[in-house]
């Protein structure tokens, strides 16, 4: 993930969690606020519609207690209903009449025995008995219950009250009452929001009419508690009981039971609310996330693009190429980043230069070192052989002419080989011709065994059916000299034997064997002889078995060594053959 993607995401991270956390927060408490708020104003609604109905029975009763005392003062009345006149007619029609002057929704004159003898509301309740109902009226703490009343077109709901009186010996009742229909709850509610409504066994009557279609879904069994079915996500609900005048002189008996006023709270204007702020919170938090968002990818920007320039510079730069500007006139860390830069590439510059000085002369000096041990390595036959020629004049100068004709062509040899090396040095970097050579004329001319050599017997075993082998035959040369000198100089400081033998091995591949009985090489020394400038002998150059090293690599073939401290050392240098077609058996020189 680059650096600017993890600005911009931990920027949003930052702002987006706290101010979710904020915004829950707020809405939560807003939302408990606000249904306590509601809580409390339903309950105070609920006090006071109990006490309005309460009210309105006290109305109730004082209607028909000024009703009773009217009836009292009507002789007319009074003598229909003892049957001391025939006027039945006026007794028929005084409830209706009585009705409309006291403002009732409901009034029925009965007897003792609880026949109707005057129904205001259904005329043609006249005569039918209701013996149950002034008593369970009566029964209630106030006075006051709902009942069903009947009327032409259907039954309807009333909260009904009673009262009695006596005329001569005869007991009579009046029960009035006020027609509760929707029109009836909504005046109770006081509030347009509030909903009331009236629940029994029978059905519910409410003031909203979505409402009652919600209660008449229910069943009988949640009628008795409606508040506990009505979805609490859309109301706030409270609900008191009310005595009910259940089936009057019905099969089962007239009884008293309750009836359930429930007041509803809508919360559609709280979820209205609620919905508002979430969207102004949303617009909020959507704001300062994009404001946010919009300054993180700007100060990312104003920071990811100099350090990808600074990368894609920095990413340039190596020992041949530190000529990169990291010049700036920013103030900021990435403008010191970049001074930074600048300074360590002027001290980089610096240093390549010192250290391709430091190479140069070291080059130079292994340079001279190699002229100095191959030059070294080519003079000593013709040492030899001019020790040779100086013995012979003194002791046989008559042989003079013999042995030279001996010697010659190992004088000859060892000059063409010193001229090839100067030719070699001379162009620095020689190429490797790798031709057809023939190691034992090479052995032969490089190694010649006599009096020359000193204390140290050479003995050659050289295989006359050797095939020739592919190698440079300078290279060829120099591996014979160097492994050869090394030989010799194991077993300096007396009488000693070095052996050199050729042969084939498997795959025919030509095998060239150096073995001495000097000193040996220490076991800890074995691992780092071919190393370069390693040597154990005072005043050596460490060049030789290196140089020995790279050229069998150069023909593609191999080198081991063998050694035991006091008992000698043996070289063993495996070497491709030349193809068949070309053996030319020519020596190196």
């Amino acid at each position: 993930m680059s650096l600017r993607s993890r600005i911009l995401l931990a920027s949003g991270l930052l702002t987006a969690l706290p101010l979710l956390l904020l915004t829950a927060g707020i809405r939560a408490e807003m939302e408990r606020r606000l249904t306590a708020q509601y809580t409390a104003r339903i309950t105070t609604l609920m006090a006071i519609i109990e006490e309005d109905l309460h009210d309105r029975g006290q109305d109730l009763q004082r209607r028909l207690a000024a009703l009773k005392e009217k009836i009292g003062d009507d002789n007319r009345f009074r003598l229909a209903a003892v049957g001391q006149s025939g006027d039945q007619r006026y007794l028929l029609d005084f409830a209706g009449k009585a009705m409309g002057l006291m403002g009732l929704d409901l009034l029925q004159v009965q007897d003792g025995a609880g026949q109707i003898l005057s129904s205001g509301h259904f005329r043609n309740e006249y005569g039918r008995h209701e013996k149950a109902l002034p008593s369970l009226l009566a029964a209630t703490t106030t006075g006051n219950a709902l009942i069903t009343a009947r009327l032409p077109d259907g039954p309807f709901l009333a909260l009904a009250g009673v009262d009695s009186l006596r005329l001569g010996e005869n007991p009579f009742h009046l029960v009035g009452g006020f027609r509760v229909d929707p029109a009836f709850l909504a005046d109770l509610a006081r509030d347009r929001n509030l909903v009331v409504s009236v629940v029994t066994d029978a059905g519910a009557l409410s003031s909203d009419p979505r409402l009652q279609s919600a209660l008449a879904g229910l069943g009988r069994a949640q009628l008795a508690r409606p508040e506990m079915a009505l979805d609490r996500q859309e109301y706030l609900v409270r609900g008191v009981d009310l005595p009910l005048v259940v089936n009057p002189e019905g099969p089962a008996g007239s009884r008293l039971g309750t009836a359930r006023l429930v007041v509803t709270h809508p919360l559609s204007p709280l979820q209205t609310l609620l919905r508002s702020l979430n969207l102004w919170l949303g617009i909020v938090l959507l704001a300062t996330l994009g404001g946010t968002l919009a300054l993180a990818f700007w100060l990312s920007g104003r920071i990811s693009r100099p350090l990808g320039e600074l990368a894609r510079q920095t990413a340039s730069l190596d020992l041949d190429r530190l000529e990169v500007d990291f010049a700036t006139d920013r103030q900021d860390e990435v403008g010191t980043l970049s001074r930074f830069l600048a300074a360590m590439t002027a001290r980089l510059r610096a240093s390549v230069a010192r250290l391709r000085e430091t190479e140069r002369r070291a080059t130079l000096g292994e340079l001279a070192r190699q002229v100095n041990h191959d030059i070294r390595n080519g003079l000593t036959p013709l040492r030899n052989v001019i020790r040779h020629l100086a013995e012979v004049a003194a002791e046989g100068p008559d042989r003079m002419s013999q042995v030279f004709g001996e010697r010659h062509r190992t004088l000859e040899a060892g000059l063409s080989h010193l001229e090839e090396l100067a030719g070699n040095y001379a162009r620095l970097s020689p190429a490797r011709q790798r031709r057809p050579c023939s190691l034992n004329d090479t052995i032969t001319q490089t190694v010649v065994p006599g009096p020359g050599d000193g204390p140290v017997d050479i003995h050659l075993d050289l295989d006359p059916d050797l095939p020739d082998v592919l190698a440079d035959p300078v290279g060829l040369r120099r591996i014979v000299d160097n492994l050869v000198r090394n030989a010799r100089e194991s077993c300096a400081g007396g009488p000693g034997t070095v052996t050199v033998t050729t042969g084939t091995a498997e795959a025919a591949a030509i095998v060239l064997t150096v073995r001495d009985d000097g000193c040996g090489i220490d076991p800890a020394d074995l691992d780092r002889i071919f190393n370069d400038f390693f040597t154990t002998k005072e005043g050596g150059t460490g060049l030789g078995l290196s140089n020995v090293r790279r050229l069998v690599a150069d023909c593609e073939g191999t080198i081991e060594v063998e050694s035991e401290p006091g008992r000698g050392t043996t070289f063993r240098v495996t070497l491709p053959p030349a193809p068949a077609s070309k053996q030319t058996k020519e020596p190196a020189r």
